[in-house]
């Protein structure tokens, strides 16, 4: 009994030591913004890990008949970062990105840098799906009105922020993005949310289809 209630004690203090050594959301996206990139190794990871979804250059997939895959070649890396280890420690509905952006795919934060900066130096070329064409004028209006502020006169977004770029993105992908804090589960998406909660869904379209036209800005590393 007691080598039992011994070896009992020494798996709970295992455990316990393993989650207090468990990084936090906020402190792996500060060490994978400090580290180094290794672009060779983070293009390997991409390429076991990513392609297949995201395409050779990071093109995505612009939808129809399956879901649409976003363009994430030339994003800007904190921006990366930041979505991949939200993914890690849960906090994304995406449980695809879960699966592949886990421990066992990206073991560290070194990783994660590793493959973020190999992505944000990417260079995408093919088509962006577009929307309709047919509200550009009031796309333009409402971009103005409610995302300018954050993500820039041309949709370039900020890299130190992070603020993603939306210049240049899939039509279909960006409306999904949009309807997501739009609908029922839009309590948990603060402010940003809150923004997007305040359009019609002419206007989320509107704004989408916008977007997908306009001109991808050059990629930068980091």
């Amino acid at each position: 009994m007691r080598r039992l209630a011994l070896a009992i004690g020494i798996t709970q203090l295992a455990a316990t030591l393993c989650a207090g050594a468990e990084l936090s959301s906020a402190q792996e996206y500060a060490q994978a913004i400090r580290a180094t990139p290794d672009l060779g190794h983070g293009g390997q990871i991409f390429h076991n890990r990513c392609e297949p979804c995201h395409g050779a250059t990071g093109e995505g997939y612009p939808g129809g008949g399956v879901a649409a895959f976003p363009v994430t070649g030339g994003q800007h890396f904190r921006v990366i970062v930041m979505a991949l280890v939200r993914f890690r420690h849960g906090h994304s509905s995406a449980h695809r990105m879960q699966y592949f952006s886990n421990a066992d795919r990206l073991a560290s934060a070194a990783d994660v840098a590793d493959v973020a900066a190999y992505i944000a130096a990417l260079q995408p070329t093919a088509p962006v799906g577009m929307g309709s064409g047919l509200s550009l004028d009031e796309g333009a209006r409402v971009y103005f009105r409610v995302c300018e502020s954050c993500h820039g006169p041309t949709g370039a977004g900020q890299a130190a922020r992070p603020v993603p770029r939306l210049a240049g993105q899939h039509y279909r992908y960006l409306l999904r993005q949009l309807n997501a804090p739009a609908d029922a589960q839009a309590g948990n998406d603060g402010a940003h949310g809150k923004r997007i909660q305040q359009l019609s869904a002419a206007d989320r379209e509107a704004v989408a289809d916008y977007l997908s036209r306009l001109l991808r800005p050059v990629a930068h590393t980091r």
